[in-house]
């Protein structure tokens, strides 16, 4: 398995840890639910980033989807929890559907295919896990 597949996968840990934490006692008056839509529009905010990888002519198209989606990833920090959660997944499965769409446009090398079924499975996965968070908070 290469490095990036690695890092792909070991970044589902703090989703873990912090949904853990969500469901613990919270030191300190930290709100428990909020490392979990911390760390979640982060990584929105960093997937939609990587659209800006290097090309030989940056395509204004994806530099608006990555902003957009990027703004929206900061707007859930300011949305109560449910409407958070909602608003990161909506935006994790768009992202996945336009880097599909953009990927069938041109022939893929063997290692983009792996790269998109990485992301399948990656996105499946946080997808899950903010159901999982919405089912556990809602009776806190």
């Amino acid at each position: 398995m290469k490095i990036w597949q690695w890092l792909g996968y070991l970044g589902l840990l703090p989703f873990i840890a912090t949904l853990v934490f969500s469901i613990q006692a919270a030191p300190l008056n930290i709100d428990k639910n909020m490392p979990f839509i911390a760390y979640s529009a982060i990584i929105l905010s960093f997937m939609a980033g990587t659209l800006w990888r290097a090309e030989t002519e940056l395509n204004k198209q994806k530099l608006i989807v990555s902003n957009t989606v990027s703004l929206l990833a900061f707007s859930a920090l300011l949305l109560p929890e449910y409407m958070a959660l909602a608003v990161l997944s909506a935006n994790y499965w768009l992202l996945y559907f336009y880097e599909v769409k953009k990927s069938c446009a041109t022939k893929l090398s063997e290692t983009h295919k792996k790269y998109l079924n990485m992301r399948f499975r990656l996105t499946i996965t946080v997808l899950l896990f903010h159901i999982l968070a919405s089912v556990l908070w809602i009776n806190t």
